[in-house]
């Protein structure tokens, strides 16, 4: 999953993940969340479930979803799904 920022209350230093600040609480400004269908690490459902509760939160957020991607390839600039991520940003 990757994040773009327009800002966050989270201190980077703290290996601090949405998750741990609470979600329901602290939902960051995202504007993006991109996510492998073949994810086996980071299942698509929790990508789906965050985009759902930060849009009921009322918060400017986008998902996409890569098919036939796994976890790495998102950021892998030489993988096909390079391109997308690149125009999702």
């Amino acid at each position: 999953m990757i994040f773009s920022f327009k800002s966050a209350n989270l201190d980077p230093h703290t290996n601090s993940t949405p998750i741990r600040a609470g979600i329901t609480e602290t939902l960051l400004k995202l504007d993006v969340l991109i996510q492998g269908e073949l994810d086996r690490h980071v299942p698509v459902e929790l990508s789906k479930n965050y985009y759902k509760c930060a849009v009921d939160k009322g918060e400017n957020v986008k998902i996409v979803i890569l098919p036939d991607i796994d976890h790495y390839k998102i950021i892998e600039p030489t993988s096909s799904a390079w391109a997308s991520v690149v125009n999702s940003i």
